[in-house]
């Protein structure tokens, strides 16, 4: 019996390789699937096909445990942050800092979480060099198999904005990413949905500034316009009426979910309320919510930004992670204490 039950359970996936869209399921699918298609054919027994049945749902199991994870780990290399640290200090350039930082960072995250969000000015602070190892840990970032967010907050008018977005969404570019961060202050039709148009090209989305977690950003977005809504709801709504456009031309944008579209929001993990409301009005749009940690969200309230299944919204963590007390330095390798805390996260998020 359980040999005929896994055979079933394979066949399935070979008709239908989109029963689960998540790309790790897909790579686990490609690599894996001949594998156990092998071994259950082969089976001598009824124990070992049972044997196969149970590697392969536990297998299935940690790939759940992603697929569920809302944390997305930063990289803000702030190489001041790791005077302390003897792996860096034998380091002779900056470039090989941030290499190992970058490095090791993506290596702690690989299998346990979606993706990964590099803030773009630690890398700029660097020059050339920290461009070099930007575009270099985005390729090594998306061979890992992780979503890449490359938070660079641009925005210009039109022509402008479509050059932006052609050189982070071109495929193979220097510094091509999967999702963008994107200033919508310039407008919409001529600023914000340049990057959209090119996105949808490529199948990549962005990410539109609604409400961001910084303590003053209140007093640009809660700014009252004549319509009556403040400045966050007014470019949350416009959003929602795009994603809501974008669905029902059936654009093929399924990176956040087939009833997400292509623009999601930056909703600061510190407005848990306002970001509650922006969630009811904003039903089509994934919300990407920063400020969890140093910033002072509280982790018992992410609820608010998600729906009702606990989908919708994804939670990066940057300082959370990858910084570390002297006594923490003395303790463990920088590898291990990333690692240890990657995990503390995907379990509480």
């Amino acid at each position: 019996m359980p040999k005929v039950i896994l055979s079933n359970y394979l066949n399935k996936f070979s008709r239908d390789p989109e029963t689960s869209s998540v790309l790790q399921v897909k790579i686990f699918i490609i690599f894996n699937f001949s594998l156990f298609k092998w071994l259950v054919n082969f089976a001598a027994s009824e124990l070992a096909a049972a044997t196969c049945l149970c590697l392969y749902i536990l297998l299935n199991l940690h790939l759940v445990l992603i697929m569920n994870s809302n944390l997305i780990v930063g990289l803000d290399p702030n190489l001041d942050l790791y005077e302390n640290y003897p792996e860096f200090n034998s380091k002779k350039s900056d470039k090989q800092k941030l290499e190992f930082f970058c490095h090791s960072v993506l290596n702690a995250s690989k299998g346990l979480v979606k993706g990964v969000k590099f803030q773009s000015a630690y890398f700029e602070k660097y020059g050339l060099a920290g461009l070099e190892v930007l575009s270099s840990s985005l390729y090594e970032a998306k061979k890992l198999g992780l979503i890449t967010i490359l938070d660079a907050k641009r925005g210009d008018i039109d022509r402008t904005s479509t050059a932006y977005a052609k050189a982070f969404f071109t495929p193979g570019a220097d510094f091509e990413c999967d999702i963008l961060t994107v200033n919508p202050f310039l407008g919409l039709k001529s600023s914000l949905e340049p990057f959209v148009n090119v996105a949808l090209e490529f199948k990549k989305g962005i990410f539109a500034l609604v409400r961001t977690s910084n303590t003053d950003g209140e007093v640009i977005q809660d700014a009252v316009l004549n319509s009556d809504q403040n400045l966050s709801d007014f470019i949350g709504h416009q959003i929602e009426l795009l994603n809501k456009k974008y669905l029902k031309s059936e654009a093929g944008f399924d990176l956040f979910g087939k009833e997400y579209g292509p623009i999601g929001a930056v909703v600061g993990a510190t407005k848990p309320e306002i970001g509650g409301l922006l969630r009811k009005n904003m039903s089509h749009s994934w919300f990407l919510c920063p400020g969890l940690g140093t910033q002072g969200g509280d982790e018992k309230l992410i609820s608010n930004f998600q729906d009702a299944d606990g989908s919708g919204a994804w939670f990066p963590v940057s300082s959370g992670i990858t910084s570390f007390s002297q006594e923490e330095i003395s303790k463990v390798s920088f590898a291990v204490g990333l690692k240890s805390k990657v995990e503390k996260f995907v379990a509480t998020l």
